[in-house]
C-alpha cells in the first residue's frame, strides 16, 4: 500500500470538496444569513487547511508506483472524510445538533440516499427555520454524489493505475471502445450530460411553478436522483401536477445510462434500442405502474383514473430510480403496491446512471444466469452461455455480479437484524436497512415518506451511514477498507 499517495489524492479530494461550500457561502451573504455565513467560511477553512496537509504530507508517495489497492483506499476513504468536513455547517449552525447527526445527514447527501434527521425543512419569508445555503448545501451535496463516484475513477484518479478498471466495474456493459478516448474525455462527457440534464430540469420546475431557488435546488437533487427538498412535504408541498410530471420525467431520464445518452447523440440509435438493460428499464416502469395503479382503484384508496395514474407514475419513478421524493404517503397504499415499490427499493434502474439499488444488469445478469443452471441441470453435458446484448459474458463477471448481489442481500438482513438490536421496529428496521443500501432514503413506519430519522439511536445512524457508502460504492469497494489485505504491504 502506497500509504503517501493515498493520503495525498484522499487530501486532494477534500480540498476540491470544501471549496465547493463557497457557492452557500456565497448565497449566505447574498441572503444575509450571519450565522451561515461564519459556519461555511470556518467549514471551508478547516477543510481546505486538512486536506491541504494531506496533500503536502504525501508528497512522498509520488515516488512510488500506484497499485489497484491504492486506488481502492482513495475511493473508499474520500467518501468517509469528506462527509466529516461536508457536516459541519450543519453544526456550526445548530441546524442538526450532534455530530453522528449531522454526519448522517451528509453521508446520506454525497451518497444520494435522502434519509434526513431534519423534522422541519424549510425556509420562510416571515423567519427562516433553516437557512437557503444550508437547504442549497444539503442538496449540492447530492448533485456532487450523484456523479461522485464516476469523477473519483475517470476525473480524479487518471493517473492511478487502475481508474479505468475501476470505472467499468462500476458501469459494466458501458466501455465500448469506439465511444471511449482518453479517460478525461470520459469524464468530460458524463459532466456534460449530467450537467445538461440539470440545467434542463431547472428551467422546465421554474416553468411548472416554482420559484428559481426551489427549481435549482430540486433540479440538483432530480438529476442525481438524491430526493432532498426545500420543504419537509416534499414535492406534495407543491400540490401541482406539472411539477410533479416534470420531476417524473426527469428522474426517469436520470436513470437511464449516461453513456446512452451519448451513443445516441452520436448516431448509435441502433444500440441504444437494443440495449437489454434498457428494454428491461422501459418494461419495468410500465408494467410496475399499470399494476399499482389497478391496485390504488381496485383497493379504493383513489376513486378517479387519473389521479391514481398520476399518484403510481410518480411513486414508481421516485422508488424505482431511487430518488425519494414524496407526492403521497405510500405507507398507506394497499399491500400489492407496497410489495411492489419495496421491489423498486431493491432493483434500482440502470448501471451507469445515478441510481442506486442492485441496478436491473445485475438482476438480468442473475436471472440468466440462473435460467442457464436449470438448463445445465436437465442437459448436463450442454454447453450453455449467457449473452447480454451482442456479448458473451465472461465467468469473471458472472460470478463477480453474483457474489456482489449475494452480499448486498446478506448486509440487508444483517443491516436490519442489527438495527432490531437496537430497539427498532420489524417494518423500521427492514425497510431502514433496505433504503440505505439501496440509496433511496424512506421506508416505512416511522421512516416512511411523512417522517424522518431522527429518533434513529446514533448507533443506528452509524450503522445506516456505512450501509449508504457500502451501496453507493457497490459494496465492493467499500467492503475493502475492512480487509487486512488492502491495508498490508
Amino acid at each position: 500500500m502506497n500509504y503517501f499517495r493515498v493520503l495525498r489524492t484522499v487530501g486532494t479530494l477534500v480540498v476540491l470538496v470544501s471549496l465547493t461550500m463557497l457557492v452557500p457561502l456565497v448565497m449566505a451573504w447574498g441572503y444575509g444569513e450571519t450565522a451561515a455565513l461564519t459556519a461555511f467560511g470556518i467549514a471551508t477553512t478547516v477543510g481546505v487547511v486538512v486536506g491541504g496537509l494531506a496533500f503536502l504530507a504525501g508528497r512522498r508517495g509520488l515516488q512510488q508506483e500506484a497499485r489497484y489497492r491504492d486506488a481502492l483506499a482513495v475511493v473508499g476513504l474520500a467518501w468517509v472524510f469528506c462527509a466529516a468536513v461536508g457536516c459541519l455547517p450543519y453544526i456550526l449552525t445548530d441546524t442538526i445538533p450532534g455530530f453522528i447527526s449531522a454526519y448522517f445527514e451528509t453521508m446520506s447527501g454525497f451518497t444520494t440516499t435522502g434519509a434526513s434527521v431534519m423534522e422541519r425543512v424549510e425556509y420562510k419569508p416571515n423567519g427562516d427555520l433553516v437557512p437557503h445555503s444550508i437547504l442549497f448545501w444539503r442538496c449540492l451535496t447530492q448533485w456532487l454524489g450523484g456523479i461522485g463516484i464516476v469523477v473519483l475513477f475517470v476525473a480524479v484518479l487518471p493517473a492511478m493505475g487502475p481508474s479505468r478498471l475501476l470505472f467499468h466495474m462500476e458501469v459494466p456493459g458501458v466501455g465500448e471502445k469506439s465511444f471511449f478516448g482518453k479517460i478525461r474525455d470520459t469524464a468530460a462527457i458524463l459532466w456534460l450530460i449530467y450537467l445538461s440534464l440539470t440545467v434542463l430540469a431547472a428551467l422546465s420546475l421554474k416553468v411548472a411553478g416554482m420559484t428559481w431557488f426551489d427549481s435549482v435546488c430540486h433540479s440538483l437533487t432530480t438529476t442525481s436522483t438524491g430526493g432532498f427538498s426545500t420543504h419537509t412535504e416534499s414535492l406534495a408541498y407543491f400540490e401541482s401536477s406539472a411539477i410533479r410530471i416534470v420531476t417524473t420525467v426527469f428522474m426517469l431520464l436520470a436513470g437511464v445510462n449516461f453513456m446512452l445518452y451519448f451513443m445516441a447523440a452520436r448516431g448509435a440509435l441502433r444500440r441504444v434500442h437494443k440495449n437489454p438493460e434498457l428494454r428491461l428499464y422501459v418494461v419495468v416502469i410500465f408494467v410496475v405502474t399499470a399494476i399499482v395503479t389497478s391496485d390504488l382503484l381496485w383497493r379504493g384508496a383513489f376513486s378517479e383514473f387519473p389521479a391514481a395514474l398520476e399518484a403510481a407514475t410518480f411513486q414508481v419513478a421516485t422508488l424505482g430510480t431511487s430518488t425519494g421524493f414524496a407526492s403521497e404517503n405510500f405507507d398507506l397504499w394497499p399491500a400489492t403496491s407496497k410489495m411492489l415499490l419495496l421491489f423498486l427499493m431493491f432493483s434500482g434502474a440502470c448501471a451507469g446512471s445515478t441510481s442506486g439499488g442492485l441496478k436491473l444488469y445485475r438482476i438480468l445478469v442473475v436471472f440468466k444466469y440462473s435460467l442457464r443452471a436449470v438448463h445445465q441441470h436437465i442437459r448436463p453435458k450442454g454447453v450453455e452461455t449467457v449473452r447480454m446484448g451482442d456479448g458473451v459474458l465472461s465467468p469473471e463477471t458472472l460470478r463477480s455480479v453474483t457474489a456482489m448481489v449475494m452480499i448486498f442481500m446478506l448486509m440487508f438482513f444483517g443491516g436490519a437484524f442489527v438495527l432490531s438490536l437496537m430497539g427498532m421496529q420489524l417494518t423500521e428496521a427492514f425497510t431502514a436497512s433496505l433504503s440505505a443500501l439501496g440509496n433511496v432514503g424512506p421506508g416505512l413506519g416511522e421512516i416512511g415518506p411523512t417522517g424522518n430519522y431522527a429518533n434513529v439511536p446514533d448507533g443506528g445512524k452509524l450503522l445506516l451511514a456505512w450501509l449508504m457508502l457500502v451501496g453507493r460504492l457497490e459494496v465492493f469497494t467499500a467492503l475493502s477498507l475492512l480487509t487486512v489485505t488492502l491495508w498490508r504491504d
